[in-house]
């Protein structure tokens, strides 16, 4: 009957001893990096909706002659739907609101400033490469983003970008 009790513990013990010297060989598990783009989702990131903004040109002498092309770069809190990221901006003597020329961008609200890559083009010009960054302040108007082209700044020409 001695021999009967002593074999569970004997064995309870060795159970023991085999846990534990696989335990000891195991490294340590490596903790879980998780690394995502958060353009992917902003709304989980920030806690904020998305909106469908449109934004519209203002524009007068001091754009060119012969029509502007503007292309929308994307930017927190702001990226363009991909059918309406580029626009023509006609030319004018005076000011006034080009009501041909728009934009429509999803934000999670409206920013201070948006920038676009242009170039002077006349309507319909094949697509070609534009000559530097645009950025602009903006200004809101019934849920519309309103830029003041006159009032952008225009950076270096690409050609010039990132130089000292």
């Amino acid at each position: 009957m001695q021999n009967a009790q002593r074999l569970p513990i004997a064995f309870v013990l060795c159970s023991l001893f085999f846990v534990h010297c696989s335990f000891a060989d195991t490294p340590a598990p490596a903790p879980s990096v998780s690394i995502f783009s958060t353009s992917m989702d902003w709304e989980a990131v920030t806690g904020l909706r998305l909106r469908e903004f449109r934004i519209q040109f203002g524009r007068d002498r001091t754009m060119g002659t012969i029509g502007t092309e503007l292309y929308f770069l994307d930017a927190f809190p702001c990226y363009g739907q991909t059918d309406s990221v580029r626009a023509w901006v006609s030319p004018t003597f005076n000011f006034d609101w080009d009501a041909n020329a728009f934009m429509r961008v999803t934000c999670l609200t409206i920013p201070k400033t948006v920038q676009f890559a242009y170039r002077e083009a006349r309507r319909g010009a094949s697509q070609a490469q534009t000559k530097g960054i645009l950025t602009c302040d903006t200004g809101q108007d019934n849920g519309r983003i309103m830029i003041h082209l006159e009032n952008c700044v225009k950076g270096p020409d690409w050609g010039d970008f990132g130089k000292d």
